[in-house]
């Protein structure tokens, strides 16, 4: 299978990068969690917003990103074929409708808007530093999910991956659009 930008999965790109993330795989994670915290934190000590309407857009930022966290929690296990009692990890098959249609990992996407959130929120340029090291550690996870997902579920994944974008919301739509004219 042929790479298509960063929208579509290929075995050569997983195999490289897991063979980093195989032994390190947790690093990610634990920098990603530990940028929010840190994030979090400079929030409340920096000192005042320049501009209070971005505070605004902020906090509306902050829901978005929090919903999209939530609801793969709840939408994945059922639509996912999860056996009962299973969680996200235990997904039997690969998810291609609702939310799923238009971005592959939105719960990531939701974490990346904390992020900024955060920096619309603090409005200083050290919440921001903190924020683009997170985002990039949450991207690498994002890749790390997209090998261990064609790993597990295969040819079926990379199709899948072709035509919906890892994290990239306005082309996940435009695409969505475009392929319910095409139907």
């Amino acid at each position: 299978m042929k790479e298509i930008g960063a929208a579509c999965v290929d075995w050569q790109t997983c195999r490289k990068v897991g063979e980093v993330l195989k032994a390190r795989g947790w690093i990610p994670f634990a920098a990603a969690a530990v940028l929010l915290v840190s994030g979090t934190a400079l929030l409340w000590t920096v000192g005042n917003p320049i501009w209070i309407p971005l505070v605004y857009v902020g906090w509306a930022v902050l829901l978005g990103g929090m919903a999209l966290m939530a609801l793969p929690l709840i939408l994945l296990p059922r639509k996912g074929q999860a056996p009962r009692g299973g969680g996200v990890t235990q997904t039997t098959a690969v998810v291609t409708t609702g939310l799923y249609a238009v971005i592959r990992h939105p719960l990531y996407l939701g974490w990346m808007l904390a992020y900024v959130a955060l920096v619309l929120i603090a409005q200083h340029w050290l919440v921001a530093l903190v924020a683009v090291a997170g985002i990039g550690s949450v991207y690498v996870i994002c890749v790390h999910e997209d090998r261990r997902l064609l790993a597990r579920f295969g040819e079926e994944y990379a199709r899948s991956s072709c035509s919906v974008p890892r994290v990239n919301l306005v082309s996940g739509i435009v695409r969505l659009l475009r392929r319910s004219k095409r139907s």
